[in-house]
């Protein structure tokens, strides 16, 4: 019975859970999954769990991953990759260029956090060219496909 022990807890706690309750479990095999609103009218919400993941601006590379244990703001999680970033790196970061989903702030310290705006109509075509440029490549990362081998 003792083997069992937490299996059945488990059980009994997602019999006893109701639809309005907070940190329901969505699965039983993998219980720290959560539900994560997507705010899209095709794909209203996702279940899995957080990640941030830092990869240099030209070479791509991941310089940071950090897997997170609930559901926050994406603009709430980047004080704590920007601290793995120093630790793993010995140094700070001058800007990230990040998505619309981390607006709010514009600095954390010293890091400036750049976002996607629409822009502005008294910059120059060679100002607003080298801005679209940068954010291609900050949304050039989002259809990577990640292999791990463990």
């Amino acid at each position: 019975m003792l083997r069992y022990k937490n299996a059945l807890e488990l059980y009994e706690e997602v019999l006893k859970q109701k639809k309005t309750d907070n940190n329901k479990i969505y699965s039983l095999h993998e219980p720290d999954v959560y539900c994560i609103s997507k705010g899209k009218d095709h794909k209203k919400y996702e279940f899995g769990s957080k990640v941030s993941i830092l990869v240099t601006k030209d070479s791509g590379i991941i310089v940071g991953a950090l897997s997170l244990d609930t559901n926050l703001y994406d603009g709430h999680t980047l004080p704590q990759a920007l601290q793995q970033y120093e630790t793993l790196m010995n140094k700070r970061p001058g800007e990230v260029i990040a998505d619309r989903g981390y607006k709010g702030r514009k600095f954390i310290e010293q890091t400036i956090i750049s976002i996607p705006t629409n822009g502005r109509k008294s910059l120059s075509a060679n100002e607003k060219r080298n801005i679209r440029d940068k954010f291609r490549r900050r949304a050039s990362i989002e259809p990577v496909s990640w292999t791990f081998k463990i």
